[in-house]
Order: C-alpha cells, then structure tokens, then sequence
C-alpha cells in the first residue's frame, strides 16, 4: 500500500472523520434552504444540468443509492410540483423528471444559499491555497471512489 511516509492511518482516519462531521449539514436529511435537502438539490441540479429533463432510472448511479432510496429523495419534489414524472418518449416502461418553473425557481435560491455558503467557506482558507485545497479534495474523494466502492 502506498502511502506518505509522514502520514499514519490514524491520521487519514481522523481527518476523515472531522470532516465527515463537518458535512453532517450535507445529509440528505437536513434541509438548508427553502425547505430542500442536500439531496433533493442534487437531484434538481442533475435536471437542470441534463437540460430540464433526465431519466428517473439515472439518478440510482448519480446518487450512489438504491431503487427505493432514489424514489424517496424525489417523492417530496414531485409533491411540490418542483418536478413532474412523464413516461419516457424512448421506452414506454421509463420515466424521465421534468423540471417544472417552480423547480427552476427553487433551484436558483437554494443555488444563491448554496453559493453563500460555499463563498463563506472559501473565505475561512488561506486565498492562496484555495486551488491545492481543491486539488487535494477532489484527490481524496478519486481515491475513495476507486478504492473503497463496495
């Protein structure tokens, strides 16, 4: 295994914890904004990025969850008619999320709280290292993906 020689286990270990604690705020329970979960912005994120409409079987892989879990995160969203369920043009069997105005909406002021709160936290870093922070996460969560999936 590769490995800084500077660095322990332990160490990795209690930097992830810390941080798995400080994104406890990012669970997909815990609203932030206009009454939306982490989650449930993700999903609306992925439809508006996916140009308004995207199909609903996509989101499983997207959101690293399961079948169920996937029809739980958009329930409330279909619910507040942020995004409507329409039989997929390509397969009768399918259905795609259609993002309604509201959802457009809604997406843009929990993108502004969103921002907010990312502008803040970026504020909290040494401006010149904003960059190797960023490198160094996105490394991290490479990492985790590729080593720790199942």
């Amino acid at each position: 295994m590769k490995l800084i020689q500077t660095t322990s286990h332990k160490e990795i270990f209690r930097l992830l914890l810390g941080l798995a604690k400080s994104l406890r705020g990012f669970q997909d329970e815990a609203t932030f904004c206009e009454d939306v979960t982490y989650a449930q912005f993700a999903i609306l994120d992925y439809v508006v990025d996916n140009n308004g409409t995207m199909p609903l079987s996509s989101l499983h892989g997207l959101l690293s969850v399961e079948k169920s879990t996937t029809t739980r995160l958009v329930a409330p969203l279909l619910k507040r008619e942020l995004l409507t369920k329409e039989r997929s043009e390509d397969d009768g069997r399918a259905f795609d999320l259609v993002l309604t105005d509201e959802g457009q909406r809604i997406h843009g002021v929990v993108w502004e709280c969103l921002t907010g709160l990312l502008g803040r936290l970026t504020e909290c870093m040494p401006e010149e290292e904003v960059q190797v922070i960023m490198n160094s996460l996105t490394s991290v969560a490479h990492a985790l993906e590729t080593c720790c999936k199942d």
